[in-house]
């Protein structure tokens, strides 16, 4: 294979390119490094890492320690240049004829020893390389022989350590050391676990953890750096899953000991001087004397001081130091004071000689001497003029030649306590659609191609959010995505829009120039090989694909992102690089700029493949959000959605037409040097100027003295005109915020002031501020300016402020409103009607493109999307089916609050819970959801010395306005050691229903679990007489994979008690597992023979898998009917456009039509 042809595979393949490196350098370190010796020597110990450069082409880092190397300073100069010649060349051949010369030369620049091996001038750029491992090899490599110790240490400690494990030991005295407070929430876990509440707010550190170790046995011998570094490691929570079967890991509290790789210790680390002694001798006999099992400070008490404890245990200190203090201390220190040395020490006189060549040699004194120049301290520091500048009148900043491109960044992962709660405040809509997402995501799912639209203020961005954190939360355990991973890419046709979501626009989070606008065309370039790479890198654990505002997406840029998406996946014959695609939007909203809509076909010219529309061949389906969310007045809020597609009454236009000329005052932008705001929105209420200040009139903060009395800020506006005239400037400008938390500070340091100049409460003074700084290039100038803080605040334009809520809006109503979209979304903004200020109002401007209404149309009669997970109220005949629901919630405790927001929650008649963690004495009410009553319930019996919760239990609950509990009837709990059941009878909807909720806990064996199936099904025999009897829980039996033993033991073992499988066989656990299953018995007659009695009810059984958002199972919903199927669900009613229906493959806009009508 040719240069070119490699150089061609690694440009356009990078993955196989790593991993065939990644293979070689295995098989080259393995067999020429490690069981060759030689290649370097006997190696017996390195350090190695793995980084991929700006190509994205891998690269590595490694340090190795050789048996009896030669040593700098111990060893002569020529038994180390006998040592590198061995083992290290660079292919030179002979030496020049004027060798002391050329010696003199080199010397003459090194300010330490330095390895140089002679080359020719051939070889100048030839790297050194070990002769037997190069020429095998066949790659670039860089070999070096270490002299000095601490540029070594500083190597390892600053670049390779980064891939070894550094712990940090605390050695200082136990008064003086710094304790971590646990997390709120490890002290809620913690209690969880004991079931009270713990006293230890401190987290356990290193020293504490080897003080308590007094029962391991093999480790009373071992110093606590041995420990430390070769055993001990942190843990996470503390779990049973974390303990190994192997008998050489067990774990303690929170630290694990398991033999690991030789870990970096880093430790306070004391001089040997006179004044820290005995601190130094406390350091070394923490460190390196065995004193496990006893107290810290036992060495001390027992010898009378550390120096002495340290001197009468001297020679088994240093002993077990040896191995980890390969250098002496007084090494370490030479090393460190020769690197520092004056020569080196040069960083700090950049800045001197830089003013030096620019002034002079006499440039201190001559800035000394001078009265206009600034003291040299501020002279020396960086002043940034673009900090005074207007916000319009500042420069655009230059980008780095070596600047990359701006790509999109990871998702910050919220904490469990906000993601919960943000879904608990989804309304009803919102959990419908996430479940559906959940379900997909969760359980590999057909790609999603879904349309989430809705009105404005329907709460489009809160969902969004939901359901990015939800996939950054769910992917990284299935395809190992780092915490730094783009998992979902979220993109906005404007930067306003991708500032509101924390994404990145389109063209630069996929590095898509920006089109000519007077191109009608759009024409794809492909990436070259380094661009792709990089991309590629970056976005390879990307699985969502997210465009929000896609109604100013248009069908050219669209199909962009489609080819970028497939040049730099590699899937040139997937559309969207087979990802999810998510489009958000409202195609009410603003159209595209210079672009079609999205769901017409783009322009053919230059396009290949483009005949019928991505949006319609991809099979594009609607979600639409209908609850208003944004705004409180909901009134308001349909009015805005009435405007949204022109079907505005009477009163509509009169309530708008109210809100006329309501808006009279000025915006202006405050920027105060003091902190006060930066940049925020406020109304200028009053002027006083210095003749308008009463007597006494003073604030903490004014800069000015108070003058005579004057008028009120009332009286001030009328004579602001004579005070102009007479070239005064005012003395304060009473500014009114937006935002009532502005300025608070300043008001409450100014209420005499505001009083005595009868300014409202709410206004706050604003004075001139004045700012000193260099100007030109000598630094010799200085320049003081004194203004008002205060700017104009510029209207935004109607593309800018889509996708935000403003409190307040003024809006014009002009000639350029007769466009699509521009009226509504520009009334939208505001969130109150208060809020709203019009300067006119005319129905007229009211524009729809009529192939919009026939789009939505169609969306949202043929293209409606299909949940995976159906609501509840779809499935179930009001009035007489009964549903059952069972769900492993991993602590009944903990997510109460998360069960009781399912909104399928009102058409559940029984609830099973598995894992409640409730023990068997406690109280269940305070727990259970709103408007459900317990049944039964059982869990651990806690000794009469712990009270630890354990993940057991199990809690029937009924709903308490369609269930009646039987009071003659006793309910059944049985559990054992790993499994746990609890049943009652109860009458629902005027019929005999017995439900059990069962758990059987991983640990449980097949014939546990058999003797548990046993002996519940003995218990609930007597009750087939009164009805059907449903078992629901988590059985860990995988029902839906053939091959499972667990699954056809419990198959046969129910059968045999005449149960038969009621529910789904869908995965219902995020591994794919369908471990949570329902078993119905349809009940007997009383005579025994096994049929239903005469005249019962025939039941059927429907159930489907739902999605958990905090637990790893799903709930699991069983509906018993006597009906065969499922109701139909029923449809909106939509109603027709009156418009032509235009065709999407040539589509027009309103302004086209209006031609097209016009023309001859």
């Amino acid at each position: 294979m040719s240069f070119h042809e490699r150089a061609n595979i690694i440009r356009s393949d990078p993955i196989t390119t790593t991993r065939m490196y990644q293979c070689r350098l295995d098989a080259a370190l393995k067999y020429l490094v490690y069981e060759c010796t030689d290649t370097l020597g006997p190696v017996h110990d390195s350090f190695f890492m793995e980084e991929m450069n700006g190509r994205a082409t891998e690269h590595s880092h490694g340090e190795f320690w050789v048996t009896d190397a030669p040593r700098y300073g111990v060893d002569s100069d020529d038994t180390i240049c006998t040592f590198i010649d061995k083992y290290v060349t660079c292919s030179i051949i002979g030496l020049p004829s004027d060798q002391e010369h050329y010696i003199r030369v080199v010397r003459s620049s090194l300010t330490q020893a330095t390895v140089l091996l002679q080359r020719l001038p051939s070889e100048v750029r030839m790297n050194t390389y070990p002769k037997l491992l190069g020429p095998i090899w066949g790659g670039n490599m860089d070999i070096q022989f270490i002299l000095d110790p601490y540029a070594v240490s500083t190597y390892i400690t600053s670049y390779i350590a980064n891939s070894r494990r550094v712990v940090f030991v605390p050695t200082s005295p136990p008064a003086q050391r710094v304790r971590l407070l646990k997390s709120m929430k490890d002290l809620e876990r913690e209690s969880e676990f004991n079931g009270s509440r713990s006293t230890n707010i401190f987290y356990i550190n290193i020293i504490e953890k080897y003080n308590n170790d007094e029962d391991d046995e093999d480790a009373e011998d071992a110093d606590l750096t041995f420990e430390v570094s070769s055993y001990l490691r942190p843990m996470g929570r503390p779990a049973a899953s974390h303990v190994a079967d192997s008998p050489a890991t067990f774990h303690s509290r929170d630290w694990l000991y398991t033999p690991c790789h030789p870990a970096v210790l880093r430790y306070v680390g004391y001089k040997k001087r006179e004044d820290t002694m005995e601190d130094w001798a406390r350091e070394r006999v923490l460190l390196y004397l065995p004193w496990i099992g006893t107290m810290e400070d036992a060495p001390m008490r027992q010898h009378g001081s550390w120096l002495a404890a340290y001197q009468a245990n001297m020679e088994t200190i240093e002993a077990n130091a040896l191995p980890f203090e390969l250098m002496s201390q007084q090494t370490i220190e030479a090393a460190s004071s020769s690197a520092l040395r004056p020569e080196y020490k040069h960083d700090r006189l950049v800045l001197d000689k830089k003013l030096e060549r620019t002034h002079g040699k006499d440039w201190e004194a001559r800035l000394a001497s001078s009265n206009e120049a600034v003291p040299l301290a501020e002279l020396r520091t960086t002043y940034d003029l673009d900090l005074d500048l207007p916000p319009e009148q500042q420069p655009a900043r230059k980008a780095s030649a070596h600047s990359g491109p701006d790509l999109a960044k990871a998702t910050q992962v919220q904490s469990e306590e906000e993601y919960h709660a943000n879904v608990r405040s989804l309304n009803e809509g919102q959990r419908r659609y996430l479940n559906h997402f959940l379900r997909v995501i969760k359980h590999d799912g057909p790609k999603l191609r879904d349309f989430i639209s809705g009105g404005a203020g329907v709460g489009k961005s809160r969902l969004v959010d939901v359901l990015v954190q939800s996939a950054v939360r769910a992917y990284p355990p299935k395809n190992g995505a780092p915490p730094d991973a783009v998992v979902v890419l979220k993109l906005c046709p404007t930067g306003r829009a991708a500032f509101q979501i924390h994404g990145s626009t389109i063209h630069s989070g996929l590095c898509i120039p920006v089109k000519n606008s007077k191109a009608r065309t759009f024409t794809y370039t492909p990436f070259n090989g380094d661009m792709r790479s990089r991309l590629h890198s970056h976005y390879i654990y990307t699985v969502i694909i997210l465009i929000d505002e896609i109604s100013m997406v248009g069908s050219g840029l669209l199909y962009m992102v489609d080819q970028r998406l497939r040049d730099i996946f590699g899937a040139p014959d997937n559309w969207m690089a087979d990802l999810h695609f998510i489009a958000v939007g409202d195609l009410f909203q603003c159209r595209p700029i210079a672009d079609r809509w999205v769901f017409h076909a783009p322009y053919s010219q230059g396009l290949e493949g483009s005949d019928i529309p991505a949006w319609h061949s991809m099979n594009i389906r609607m979600y639409e959000l209908t609850q208003i969310m944004r705004t409180k007045e909901r009134e308001f809020g349909h009015r805005i959605n009435r405007l949204r597609e022109n079907q505005l009454s009477p009163a509509d236009n009169f309530a708008f037409a109210a809100r006329v000329g309501a808006f009279v005052e000025i915006t202006l932008n405050v920027d105060t040097s003091d902190g006060l705001v930066d940049s925020a929105d406020g109304l200028i209420r009053a002027i006083t100027f210095p003749s308008a200040l009463p007597d006494g009139a003073a604030c903490d903060e004014s800069p000015h003295e108070p003058r005579s009395p004057g008028p009120t800020p009332a009286d001030a506006r009328g004579q602001q005109q004579q005070q102009q005239q007479q070239n005064s400037p005012p003395h304060f400008v009473w500014v009114e915020f937006m935002d009532a938390t502005v300025g608070q500070q300043r008001r409450n340091r100014c209420k005499a002031l505001a009083t005595q100049c009868r300014a409202e409460p709410t206004w706050t003074p604003v004075w001139a501020e004045s700012r000193t700084f260099s100007y030109g290039t000598d630094g010799q100038h200085t320049v003081e300016r004194t203004q008002f803080p205060l700017a104009s605040a510029f209207a935004r334009t109607i593309h800018h402020v889509q996708g935000s809520s403003i409190p307040s809006v003024a809006v014009e109503l002009r000639e350029g409103f007769n466009t699509h979209g521009l009226l509504y979304v520009a009334i939208s903004r505001a969130t109150t009607e208060q809020g709203l200020y019009l300067k006119n109002w005319d129905p007229a401007a009211i524009m729809i493109d009529p192939a919009i209404e026939w789009e939505m149309y169609r969306l949202r009669t043929e293209a409606r999307l299909a949940l995976s997970v159906q609501p509840l109220p779809a499935l179930i005949h009001a009035g007489t089916d009964v549903c059952v629901m069972t769900h492993n919630v991993r602590s009944l405790r903990l997510h109460a609050a998360n069960i009781a927001s399912d909104p399928d929650l009102p058409d559940v008649d029984f609830m099973c819970l598995q894992e409640t963690r409730l023990l068997a004495n406690e109280d269940h009410t305070p727990h259970l959801p709103p408007g459900f009553m317990l049944l039964g319930a059982a869990g651990v019996t806690p000794g009469p010395h712990t009270t630890q919760r354990v993940a057991a239990g199990v809690a029937l609950l009924g709903q308490t306005q369609t269930v009646q509990r039987h009071a003659d009837i006793a309910a059944v709990a049985i559990s054992n050691r790993h499994a746990w059941a609890a049943a009652a009878t109860a009458t629902c909807r005027g019929l005999t229903f017995t439900v059990a909720s069962v758990y059987c806990s991983p640990a449980n064996t097949i014939p546990d679990m058999l003797a548990l199936v046993h002996q519940l099904c003995a218990a609930l025999t007597p009750y087939h007489t009164l009805g059907p009897v449903l078992l629901a829980g988590d059985w860990n039996a995988d029902i839906a994979a053939q091959e499972d033993g667990r699954a056809a033991a419990l198959r046969a073992a129910l059968a045999r008690h005449g149960y038969e499988l009621a529910s789904t066989t869908q995965p219902t656990c995020d591994s794919g597992s369908c471990i949570d299953h329902a078993w119905l018995h349809r009940g007997t007659s009383t005579s025994g023979s096994g049929a239903p009695p005469a005249g019962a009810v025939t039941w059927h059984a429907r159930s489907q898998a739902s999605a958990s958002f905090f637990s790893d199972h799903s709930p699991v919903h069983i509906v018993l009917s006597p009906h065969q199927q499922a109701p139909e669900p029923a449809l909106p009613v939509v109603t027709q456009p009156k418009s032509l229906r235009p065709d999407p493959m040539n589509g027009y806009t309103a302004d086209e039509e209006s031609k097209r009508k016009s023309a001859p």
